[in-house]
C-alpha cells in the first residue's frame, strides 16, 4: 500500500510546543507553503530536521455511501433473507429489486414486524403468522403474534399472552400464560427473555419470573420498552429514555452521557461487523461501533426522522422510516480515493467559477441546476487551496501545484478588486 498523505495531528503538535507556539508554527508553515507556490526558491527550502507533522499511511477504511428510496406510506418492518431486503407496510410485504420495492407475496394486510430466523422469514401480520421459506409463503397460524427468536436451536414465537415452539410447520404451545401482553422475546445467556411494555421477565420452568431478572439497577424509571435484542454479553432494550442494557443481572442505561445521540429510541439491530449494532430513534439512526456513536439523520441519510426498523446485510444497512428507506452502503476507500472523488465531482458539476468554488441549486422554473454566488465562495476556495497545498507537499505533482497557484491567484484577485 502506498503512503499517499501526510497531516499535522493534534497529538503531534501537543508533543512539540505549547498552544501559543503551536499557533505560530502552523501559521508560519501555511504562509511558507503559500509563498512557495509563487516563489520556487521558497518552495525549495529544506524540510526541518524535526518537523511538527508526522506522515500517516493512507489505510483502507469503509466509507459510508448514502442512498434512499422514498415512499408515500411508512415502512414498518425490515429484514434481510439470503441477501435480499424485505419490508413490511400497511399492505403486506415487499422486497427490494433493482432499486425499487415490489410485492413479495404472502400476507396482504398490515405487517409491522419481520424476523429472519433459522433461514426463514417470519411475517407477524395482523391476525396471522406467516413463514417464507424456499421461495414459498405459508400461513402457520391465525392469531395476534408479536415476535420470535431462536432459543436452544428451537424457533420460539410469541402471541400476546402465550409462547409457542415451531415443530416443522406446526406450533406447539408451551405451558405458559403471561399476565401482561408479550411484545418481544429474545434468547440471552441460554435463557428466554420476554418483553412487556413496562418490564422484562424470563421463562423459568412453566412460569415467567420477574423478580430475579436483576440484582442491580433497573429499566429507566417510567420508561416504555420498544424492542429487545441479545448482543454478545448484553441484552439491549431500547426505550423512550435511552437503551437499557442487561449484563448478567445488572442493568445500565445508555444515554446521552455515554454518547447516545438521541434517547427516544425505537428499535435495535445487529450490524454487519462483529462489534457494531444500530439503534433507531424518533429522530434518526445511530450506529454504535467500538464504543463510538455515529449519527445518521434526516435529509442527509434517511428520508424521514422516525425510524421504525433497521436491517443489515453485507456492508449495507437498510433503515425503514415513515418516509421510506434509507440505504447506507460501506465501500472500501482511502483518503486519496475520497479526495479524487470530490475533485472529480467539482469538475464534472462545474462548481468552479473563475477559480472560486460555488454551490449549485435546482431552479424549478428554469428546470436546471444553476450556480449560487455568495460571499462564501472565497472561503470554500481557501479550503480547496489548503488541500492542494498538502497534496503537493506529498506528491510533488506539478499539475497539483498549477491548480493551487490558480486558486491562490483567485484569492489574491479577490483582495485586489475590493
Amino acid at each position: 500500500m502506498k503512503t499517499t498523505a501526510a497531516c499535522i495531528t493534534e497529538r503531534d503538535l501537543k508533543s512539540q510546543a505549547p498552544r501559543a507556539q503551536r499557533r505560530s508554527a502552523v501559521g508560519a508553515a501555511m504562509v511558507l507553503a503559500l509563498l512557495g507556490l509563487a516563489c520556487p526558491a521558497l518552495a525549495a527550502l529544506p524540510i526541518p530536521e524535526h518537523p511538527a507533522w508526522t506522515p500517516v499511511r493512507d489505510e483502507v477504511y469503509l466509507q459510508e455511501i448514502e442512498g434512499r428510496l422514498e415512499t408515500k406510506e411508512p415502512l414498518l418492518a425490515a429484514a434481510v433473507l439470503d441477501k435480499v431486503l424485505y419490508v413490511g407496510n400497511e399492505r403486506g410485504v415487499q422486497r427490494l429489486e433493482g432499486g425499487v420495492l415490489v410485492s413479495a407475496g404472502g400476507p396482504a394486510v398490515r405487517v409491522a414486524h419481520l424476523k429472519e430466523l433459522d433461514g426463514a422469514l417470519y411475517a407477524f401480520a395482523d391476525g396471522a403468522l406467516w413463514q417464507y421459506r424456499s421461495n414459498a409463503w405459508r400461513k402457520l397460524a391465525d392469531g395476534d403474534f408479536t415476535d420470535g427468536c431462536v432459543y436452544l436451536k428451537d424457533v420460539i414465537v410469541a402471541s400476546r399472552n402465550r409462547l409457542y415452539r415451531l415443530d416443522g410447520d406446526k406450533l406447539t404451545e408451551l405451558q405458559t400464560i403471561a399476565a401482561q401482553p408479550i411484545l418481544g422475546v429474545a434468547s440471552y445467556a441460554e435463557t428466554l427473555y420476554l418483553r412487556h411494555a413496562k418490564g422484562i421477565g424470563f421463562l423459568s420452568g412453566d412460569h415467567i419470573n420477574y423478580t430475579d431478572v436483576q440484582d442491580w439497577g433497573h429499566l429507566p424509571l417510567g420508561s416504555t420498552t420498544r424492542d429487545m435484542m441479545a448482543f454478545g454479553r448484553r441484552l439491549l432494550v431500547p426505550t423512550d429514555k435511552g437503551v437499557a442494557a442487561l449484563r448478567g443481572m445488572s442493568w445500565h442505561t445508555i444515554t446521552g452521557k455515554e454518547g447516545l445521540c438521541y434517547e427516544d429510541t425505537t428499535c435495535v439491530a445487529k450490524g454487519f461487523e462483529k462489534d457494531d449494532f444500530w439503534v433507531g430513534t424518533t429522530m434518526g439512526a445511530i450506529r454504535c461501533i467500538n464504543g463510538e456513536y455515529q449519527y445518521f439523520g434526516y435529509q442527509r441519510w434517511i428520508p424521514n426522522d422516525k425510524v421504525n426498523a433497521i436491517a443489515c446485510g453485507d456492508r449495507v444497512v437498510y433503515i425503514a422510516t415513515d418516509g421510506g428507506l434509507g440505504i447506507i452502503t460501506y465501500e472500501p476507500y482511502t483518503l486519496q480515493k475520497k479526495a479524487e472523488w470530490y475533485e472529480r465531482w467539482i469538475e464534472e458539476w462545474r462548481m468552479r467559477r473563475v477559480g472560486f468554488v460555488c454551490s449549485l441549486g435546482w431552479d424549478a422554473k428554469r428546470n436546471e441546476w444553476v450556480r449560487f454566488i455568495s460571499d462564501n465562495d472565497g472561503g470554500w476556495a481557501g479550503h480547496l487551496l489548503n488541500g492542494f497545498c498538502f497534496k503537493y507537499a506529498v506528491t510533488k505533482d506539478p499539475k497539483v501545484r498549477e491548480q493551487a497557484v490558480e486558486i491562490f491567484r483567485t484569492l489574491r484577485w479577490c483582495e485586489q478588486i475590493s
